[in-house]
């Protein structure tokens, strides 16, 4: 629940017997939501193809994706573009990235700073 913190109670969650329960550590109720992103390649029949993936931190889904057959800025920020709009996250979000040249690219910081999003 990005923007939304708060503690797993028990009874929150109905685990299925031999699972674990998770729950946020106390202090995660002054983290809003993290972001992480990243690029891999697939083989296809056809070549490769590249797939940039952000990840919501915490929950661990996948927020934005896009595919292309290249890696430019463009892929990470088609999937940031997608990851904003489904989830509209809050100023404040860390937005975590590996020092790349898509992720350095102006127009990728540009959103960003558009979106009040700090990169890290």
């Amino acid at each position: 629940m990005c923007g939304k913190p708060g503690l797993a109670l028990p009874g929150d969650i109905d685990p299925r017997p031999g699972e674990v329960q998770a729950t946020r550590p106390a202090q995660a109720e002054f983290v809003i939501c993290d972001q992480a992103i990243d690029i891999t390649y697939v083989a296809t029949r056809e070549g490769w193809l590249f797939l940039a993936v952000l990840v919501d931190a915490y929950s661990h889904r996948i927020v934005g994706w896009a595919m292309a057959e290249h890696r430019r800025a463009e892929l990470a920020l088609d999937a940031l573009t997608m990851a904003l709009r489904a989830r509209r996250p809050p100023p404040g979000l860390v937005h975590h990235t590996d020092r790349g040249c898509q992720y350095t690219a102006a127009a990728y910081r540009e959103a960003l700073v558009a979106h009040g999003l700090p990169a890290r």
